[in-house]
C-alpha cells in the first residue's frame, strides 16, 4: 500500500498495461496496471449481428458481447450496442478503422475510440492527475475531491534546464558548448563529454519536472541531432523509464480564425515531465499554478496540458462530464446543421450586438462590462447540443428571443454542467487575487488560467469538429447576448446616460443627464438582465478613433484616462507584437503626455507637447541615434518562403534564414530590421535579427514615414495627420528632405 500524488500516467503497448507514477514521501513509485477498455459500436440489428460474426474471427478481439449503454445526450433510453474489447491497446484504432471500412463509413457510428487513454482509464479508477490517492495493491482510493478550491497541493521538484551554443548564423549547424541545469554550468573539453555530464547531473539531482525556454522547438531537437552526430542517442535519456529521447509528435502549422500558426513538435519524458514555458499557452497565461489547477480537473497530464489549449482543456471536461453521466463518446460526430431558408440564415446567423463608437475625446464617460456574459447565458438559458431544439419538449416556453429555438425544460444540459463549476472557481479565484490576506499573485494567474477556458467555450459550441459543438447553440447564445446588450443600452438611456459604444458585452456610456450613479445603475442592469454587470471604470475623458480605412470609429481602437489616474490602451500600434520597440516608446511617451490631463482642455492643451515628442524620436533617425535592436518588426510567417510572390519584406526576412541554414515554418515568427525598402535584393531590403550588429544602416526614410503614420493612431483626434507631422518637421529647423524624401 502507498501514499501519494498522481504525477503521471501513461499506455505501455508492449506490455498491454497502464504505467501510473506516484509521487509519495519517498519519492516517485512505479506502478503497472492491465488494462482492457471497450469500445461500441451501434448499427441496425442485422448489422451489428454480421459485425459480431465477423469479428469473432479476428485475432487481435479478446471479447464481444452485446451490451445496452445510452448514447445520445438527452436520450436516457439505454440502446443495443456492440463492446468490442481490444486483446492489446493498441489495437482499438486499428480495429474502429475496420469496423468503419466494413460498413461502408456508413452503417456503424462507433464511440469511446478516441480517447486519451490515460484519463479514461484515471475516470474508471475515479481518481485524477495531482490528486492525493492510495494505491492498495488493487484500486486506488482518493483522498480529495477533484473541484476542492483549497486542496493539498503536491510539491513536484522542478529544475530549469537550457545549453549553451556557439550560434552562428553563417553556420549550418550549432555546437553544444555548455549545459545549464538550474544554477550549474556543466562544460567540458567536447561535446559528448558535455552532453554526457550534463545527464549525470540531472540523474543525480533528480527533478520532477525539467523546466526550459524552447526546449521542444530548439533544445531538444538540437540535442537529438548532435547525439545521433556522436552515436550516443542511445544514452540520450531524460525520463524515468531511461526510454531514449524522441519527439512523439511532428511540429506542424495550421489555421485558425485566420491566422497561421505553428506548433513545435513534442518532446516529453515517462516518470519525469518537460514543460517548455515559452511555448506553453497555460504556463504563459497561469504560470505553474494555473496549469496544475486546470490540470488537475480536466484530468491530463501537466506535460502533456502544458502543450494542449484552453479548447482541449474544456473539451476533456465536457468529455469526462458525459462518461461520468454514462454516456458514450461519439468518434465522428454526425449532427449536420439544419436545413434554413436564407431568410432564416440572415435572421440567426448576426454574432454578438456591436454599436459603432462615436469617434473623439469624450467626458464623464462609464464603461460597464458583463462578467463572463456568453457563459452566463449558457448555464442560466440551459443551452447545449441536446436542449436546444429538443425532442422532448417542442412546446416548451422557454424560447430564444428573435430565433423562436426552444430549449428543453426537463433536463439540464450537457454544457450548464460543465460551465457551472468552472465558472465558479474563476470567479472565487478572481476574489481571492483582490483580497491581500491571501496570496494574489498566485490567484491571479489562477484566475487568468480559467478565464481562457472561458473565453473558448462560447466558440466551441459553434466549432464543427467540437465533439459537442452545434452551431444552433451559437445562434442562441449570440441572440441572448443582443438582448441583454440592447436592455443595459435602453436601462441607461432611461436613467439619463448617452450610449456611445458597445461591442457584445461591453458598454461605454456618458453621464449626460444622470439621475442614478453608475453603480446603482449596473446594479438595476444585472437585476433586469439576470447577468452581473460591473463598472469597469470611470473615465475622465477617452478617445474613441477613427477606422483608418473610413470616418466611421473603429470598433475597439480607443484610449483613456480612468478617474484614478490610470490610462486603458486598446487596438493601437504599442499594443501589437509586431511593432518595433522604438515605435511603442514614442505611443507610450505620447501617452504619458496626455495621461497628466484630467479634462478635455486640459487634454487639448498637451497636443504641442505631443508633437514635440514625436518630433524628437523623427530626430534620433534622422540622426541615426537608435538602437538598431529596436527597430525589429515581428512578422508571424503565413506560408514558406518558395510560395511568397512578392519580394516583400516577411520573404527577404526568409530567404536569408535560408542562407543560413534555418528554416522558419508557417506560423512561426521571424524578425528583421528594414534596411532598404526600395531595394530589389532581398540581401539589402531587410537584415534579420541574427545578422544585427553596430553597422547595420537602417531606411531612415521608411522608419520616419512609419513613426509619424503611429503618431497619427492617437494624435488623428486632435487633427494631426502623418501628412502634416512630416511637413511641419522638415520646416523646422530640421534640413534632413533628402534623407526623408
Amino acid at each position: 500500500m502507498m501514499q501519494g500524488f498522481i504525477f503521471d500516467c501513461y499506455p505501455d503497448y508492449q506490455k498491454n498495461v497502464m504505467v501510473t507514477w506516484l509521487k509519495t514521501k519517498q519519492g516517485m513509485k512505479k506502478i503497472k496496471i492491465p488494462y482492457h477498455p471497450s469500445f461500441y459500436v451501434n448499427g441496425s440489428a442485422q448489422d451489428l449481428k454480421q459485425l459480431r460474426k465477423t469479428l469473432s474471427n479476428k485475432d487481435e478481439v479478446k471479447h464481444i458481447e452485446y451490451t445496452k449503454q445510452k448514447t445520445e445526450l438527452g436520450n436516457t433510453h439505454p440502446k443495443l450496442v456492440l463492446a468490442v474489447t481490444p486483446y492489446k491497446l493498441k489495437n482499438i484504432s486499428f480495429l474502429a478503422q475496420q469496423i468503419q471500412k466494413e460498413g461502408n463509413y456508413q452503417r456503424y457510428k462507433l464511440y469511446n475510440v478516441d480517447l486519451r487513454l490515460s484519463t479514461r482509464f484515471l475516470q474508471y479508477r475515479h481518481v485524477f492527475f495531482n490528486g492525493l490517492a492510495t494505491w492498495t495493491g488493487k484500486k486506488f482510493r482518493v483522498h480529495d475531491t477533484q473541484w476542492d478550491v483549497d486542496y493539498q497541493q503536491p510539491c513536484f521538484s522542478q529544475m530549469r534546464f537550457d545549453i549553451i551554443t556557439n550560434m552562428n548564423p553563417n553556420q549550418k549547424s550549432s555546437l553544444i558548448e555548455g549545459i545549464i541545469v538550474d544554477d550549474v554550468l556543466v562544460k567540458t573539453e567536447n561535446e559528448i563529454d558535455t552532453i554526457l555530464a550534463g545527464l549525470r547531473l540531472i540523474r543525480k539531482k533528480n527533478p520532477d519536472i525539467l523546466l526550459t525556454n524552447n526546449g521542444d522547438s530548439f533544445l531538444f531537437p538540437l540535442l537529438h541531432q548532435r547525439a545521433m552526430k556522436h552515436g550516443i542517442l542511445d544514452a540520450l535519456s531524460f525520463g524515468r523509464d531511461n526510454a531514449t529521447l524522441k519527439q512523439i509528435k511532428q511540429d506542424s502549422s495550421y489555421t485558425s480564425y485566420g491566422r497561421v500558426l505553428y506548433r513545435p513538435a513534442w518532446y516529453v519524458f515517462h516518470g519525469r515531465f518537460h514543460i517548455d514555458t515559452k511555448n506553453s499557452f497555460f504556463y504563459q497565461n497561469g504560470r505553474f499554478d494555473g496549469l496544475l489547477d486546470v490540470s488537475r480537473c480536466a484530468n491530463i497530464s501537466l506535460q502533456i496540458l502544458s502543450r494542449l489549449g484552453a479548447g482541449t482543456a474544456i473539451s476533456q471536461m465536457q468529455v469526462n462530464t458525459a462518461m461520468n453521466q454514462d454516456f458514450l463518446v461519439p468518434w465522428n460526430k454526425r449532427q449536420p446543421e439544419q436545413w434554413k431558408t436564407a431568410a432564416m440564415l440572415l435572421r440567426t446567423d448576426r454574432g454578438g450586438l456591436i454599436l459603432d463608437p462615436v469617434p473623439g475625446i469624450h467626458e464623464n464617460v462609464v464603461e460597464f462590462d458583463y462578467a463572463s456574459l456568453y457563459p452566463h447565458i449558457m448555464i442560466q438559458e440551459n443551452i447545449s447540443p441536446e436542449t436546444v431544439l429538443c425532442s422532448c419538449c417542442p412546446h416548451s416556453s422557454h424560447r430564444v428571443p428573435q430565433l423562436g429555438y426552444h430549449i428543453c425544460e426537463q433536463k439540464t444540459g450537457l454544457i450548464p454542467t460543465v460551465l457551472k463549476p468552472v465558472i465558479d472557481r474563476r470567479f472565487r479565484f478572481k476574489a481571492r487575487a483582490k483580497n491581500k490576506s491571501y496570496d494574489t499573485e498566485k490567484y491571479t494567474y489562477l484566475q487568468h488560467a480559467w478565464k481562457w477556458i472561458l473565453l473558448v467555450s462560447f466558440g466551441y459550441t459553434g466549432y464543427k469538429n467540437a465533439r459537442y459543438g452545434r452551431i444552433e447553440c451559437h445562434e442562441s447564445i449570440t441572440a441572448f447576448s443582443r438582448k441583454i446588450l440592447l436592455d443595459a443600452m435602453h436601462l441607461s438611456e432611461h436613467y439619463g446616460y448617452q450610449v456611445l459604444h458597445g461591442i457584445v458585452d461591453s458598454l461605454w456610456v456618458q453621464a449626460s443627464k444622470p439621475t442614478i450613479s453608475p453603480a446603482k445603475l449596473a446594479r438595476n442592469i444585472s437585476k433586469q438582465t439576470d447577468v452581473r454587470l460591473d463598472v469597469e471604470g470611470c473615465y475622465d475623458w477617452i478617445a474613441f478613433l477613427k477606422s483608418k480605412h473610413h470616418d466611421y470609429g473603429a470598433l475597439n481602437r480607443y484610449y483613456g484616462r480612468f478617474t484614478t489616474g490610470e490610462l486603458k490602451i486598446r487596438g493601437i500600434e504599442l499594443r501589437q507584437h509586431n511593432t518595433p520597440v522604438f515605435v511603442k516608446n514614442m505611443q507610450k511617451e505620447i501617452l504619458h503626455v496626455f495621461q497628466q490631463a484630467q479634462s478635455k482642455e486640459e487634454l487639448k492643451s498637451k497636443v504641442s507637447t505631443a508633437v514635440h515628442v514625436v518630433f524628437k524620436f523623427m530626430n534620433q533617425l534622422v540622426t541615426r541615434n537608435v538602437n538598431s535592436s529596436d527597430l525589429l518588426f515581428t512578422s508571424r510567417v503565413a506560408r514558406t518562403v518558395n510560395t511568397y510572390k512578392v519580394n516583400n519584406f516577411v520573404k527577404a526576412a526568409l530567404q536569408q534564414k535560408q542562407d543560413d541554414g534555418i528554416i522558419v515554418h508557417p506560423g512561426q515568427f521571424i524578425e528583421y530590421v528594414v534596411c532598404d525598402q526600395t531595394s530589389s535584393s532581398y540581401q539589402e531590403k531587410v537584415c534579420v535579427k541574427q545578422r544585427l550588429s553596430s553597422e547595420i544602416f537602417f531606411d531612415v526614410s521608411f522608419y520616419i514615414h512609419y513613426l509619424c503614420r503611429c503618431a497619427e493612431t492617437v494624435l488623428l483626434p486632435f487633427e494631426i495627420t502623418e501628412e502634416w507631422l512630416l511637413e511641419s518637421f522638415l520646416a523646422k529647423e530640421y534640413k534632413q528632405q533628402d534623407m526623408i524624401r
